[in-house]
């Protein structure tokens, strides 16, 4: 004869009891952080580190956090599904004199900072390490690093010269014809490292907003980049430039309709073509 089991009310409460607790360990375990970044910062005896970053998950928002210096050391951590573009900079350095350190916080992985952070043009000395990505974005920021000098000393020279007395519209004009030269070198550097680096998530930091060399790069990427982890930034990244890549496109073709034959250009034309071009587009 077959054995009938009956659901006491005892056993009924293990039964919940169990079951609770499994999804109370599922939840924390969703919950769980798994990025942490810590570090050392020179100068530094308390203070607060700002972190600002926005994220899509799943909807787009700031995220902003508010982590405590002592004694120059700090540690932060969160749980990311993605890696988001992160601006960190002190509460107590004026935003208008530092814009901050901008680095990927990435999921599953440590970053380790070693620095200071109280001085715009030395961003670039700031130390980086950490797990394996973070070891390699430190290689890629040295390969570039040469180039972050001479746009510090730039503004250095800039500043110097201002305060001997120089001209400021002269040495404005020498400043930003340095740091066009600078940059135009640096563009031709980073594109060539990250076309020659498709299966690297570290060189993807050298893509900038650029829709002259950006979108093909990131084309480019192995898959495993391209759609894993960095997924969704890249994928906000190619939208915003293949619209700046548009309206390029769009600015040429309102300046080849509203010139005249006298090779000047009618403004009412240029204005009212560049408006339903700009509406098509959107």
């Amino acid at each position: 004869m077959d054995k009938v089991f009956t659901l006491t009310a005892g056993r009924m409460v293990r039964i919940i009891i169990v079951v609770a607790a499994l999804l109370l360990t599922a939840v924390r375990g969703w919950g769980k952080d798994n990025f942490v970044m810590s570090g050392r910062l020179d100068g530094v005896d308390k203070d607060v580190l700002l972190i600002e970053y926005i994220s899509f998950e799943p909807d787009r928002k700031m995220v902003r956090k508010r982590v405590p210096v002592r004694d120059g050391y700090f540690e932060f951590s969160a749980s990311l599904k993605n890696a988001w573009l992160a601006r960190i900079r002190l509460k107590s350095v004026p935003e208008k004199d530092n814009k901050g350190f901008s680095i990927f916080l990435v999921p599953d992985e440590t970053l380790v900072l070693r620095g200071d952070l109280r001085r715009e043009q030395e961003l670039y000395k700031v130390k980086v390490g950490g797990s394996e990505y973070y070891e390699d974005l430190a290689n890629v920021r040295e390969f570039v690093r040469p180039f972050q000098e001479e746009l510090a000393a730039a503004v250095m020279e800039y500043n110097d010269g201002l305060a001997s007395g120089g001209d400021r519209v002269a040495l404005l004009r020498g400043r930003q014809k340095s740091e066009q030269q600078i940059n135009d070198r640096y563009r031709a550097v980073r594109e060539a490292y990250v076309m020659s680096h498709p299966e690297s998530e570290a060189a993807y930091s050298l893509v900038q907003l650029d829709d002259r060399w950006g979108i093909a790069a990131i084309e480019n990427l192995e898959p495993e980049v391209r759609d894993g982890r960095f997924g969704c930034k890249i994928a906000q990244d190619l939208k915003v430039m293949q619209l700046m890549s548009l309206q390029r496109m769009a600015a040429k073709t309102v300046l080849r309709h509203c010139l005249r034959r006298d090779g000047r250009c009618r403004r009412s034309d240029c204005a009212s073509r560049r408006v339903a071009l700009f509406r098509q587009i959107r």
